[in-house]
């Protein structure tokens, strides 16, 4: 959108009404103006001071007078022969004014819609002002200059905060189908999701309660350490799979609890557990607002955020600082043992694991600012070992 002078198809005609000369007062200025294909007209009454000496010296020049008397401030020198008339003038440039108008963005289904803004208009007083006194003196037409306001933001300004900030993916392609549903629900529901500059983004609150009454179905979930069924099994791999495509761009996080177990989808530390007492909170500190579009296609739960990307590439880093050995739990079974077999893995054993996760700041492959995150605690989970009873126990 460029930027210049505007002259609109409007024009102030000034007659003087010359009952004691040029210089005499009172003179009425009749302004034509036409916006949007429909002429106005303002009569303007100027009455004056110091006529006769404004006569007498400069022969009823006004810009003459205005140059040597006022240093060429022509809109001081008419509010000093009449304020009134000068009130008028600027009321008259108030009614031909108008502001800049914003292009707008709607974001629709994962898309951005654009309309561009208008260009708004500002009266070039003191050029105006020396057009009234010239045309008062010569009984000619005063041609009304705008300024162009430009909007506040334009189309190219709003596709510039508009950018995909990050895009992060996880797999559930292994699901079962109660666990596929609650991920789908929970993915159409995030999706679209417009979260403001100094928002905060409540996955609980859109989300909505894990119920069956809520759409949800029976999955696995953990409890207290342990996998059991549950309903709402699966909405955890959403939350983490969009808290990590939130930390990737660069955007804070208020709350994230991590699993009481580690998940197969994530790296430690950078899970996002949610449930009725846990929710996920980010918040959008930067100055624009963003977008989310949430997918799940039956194998992956892909999350794009929009908005104003980081200068820096982002990197997550998660750091195992100590195993917790888990143990095996023996005990003598009768069980279809096989020839040769003594012992078999009931329950395999995992071990649990302090980790630590970091977020890393790039330009290009120099790092420039390293964060730390967070620490968890994931706990151990014991296996169980049965052992052949001797033929004579």
């Amino acid at each position: 959108m460029k930027t210049r002078k505007i002259f609109l198809t409007i024009f102030v005609a000034a007659f003087a009404a010359l009952l004691l000369g040029a210089s005499a007062f009172p003179q009425t200025i009749e302004a034509h103006y036409f916006v949007d294909g429909a002429e106005m007209k303002e009569t303007l009454r100027l009455t004056g001071k110091d006529g006769l000496y404004l006569g007498a010296v400069y022969g009823g020049d006004l810009v003459e007078y205005g140059k040597n008397e006022f240093s060429g401030n022509y809109s001081k020198m008419f509010g000093y022969l009449d304020g009134e008339f000068y009130r008028k003038v600027e009321a008259l440039c108030e009614r031909l004014e108008r502001p800049g108008i914003s292009a707008s963005v709607v974001w629709d289904k994962g898309t951005f819609l654009y309309e561009e803004g208008f260009l708004g208009r500002r009266v070039d007083r003191e050029r105006l002002f020396f057009e009234l006194a010239r045309a008062v003196t010569d009984r000619s037409v005063a041609q009304v200059v705008f300024d162009p306001i430009p909007p506040d933001l334009s189309v190219a300004d709003l596709r510039g905060i508009t950018r995909k900030m990050a895009s992060y993916s996880t797999d559930y392609s292994k699901s079962a189908e109660g666990r596929k549903s609650n991920v789908r629900l929970a993915c159409e529901r995030l999706d679209g999701t417009i979260v403001p500059s100094g928002g905060v983004l409540s996955f609980n609150e859109i989300v909505g309660e894990r119920t069956r009454q809520n759409g949800f179905s029976n999955a696995k979930i953990i409890v207290d350490g342990v996998f059991v069924e549950g309903i709402g099994g699966g909405v955890c791999q959403v939350s983490t799979t969009l808290f990590d495509a939130w930390l990737y761009a660069g955007l804070s996080v208020e709350r994230a609890a991590a699993h009481s177990l580690p998940v197969s989808y994530v790296a430690p530390s950078l899970d996002a557990m949610v449930s009725s007492a846990s929710d996920l909170l980010l918040k959008n500190d930067s100055d624009f607002p963003v977008y989310l579009r949430v997918k799940a296609d039956g194998k992956k739960i892909t999350v794009d955020v929009f908005g104003k990307p980081s200068p820096y590439s982002v990197r997550l880093k998660s750091v195992t600082e100590k195993i917790l050995p888990a143990v095996y739990a023996e005990s003598l079974l009768d069980l279809d043992w096989q020839e040769g077999e003594t012992e078999r893995i009931v329950k395999k054993k995992k071990d649990g694991r302090i980790s630590v996760a970091y977020r890393e700041y790039y330009e290009g492959e120099r790092l420039v600012k390293r964060e730390f995150l967070r620490r968890n605690v994931y706990k151990p989970q014991d296996g169980e070992r049965a052992l052949k009873p001797k033929a004579d126990e």
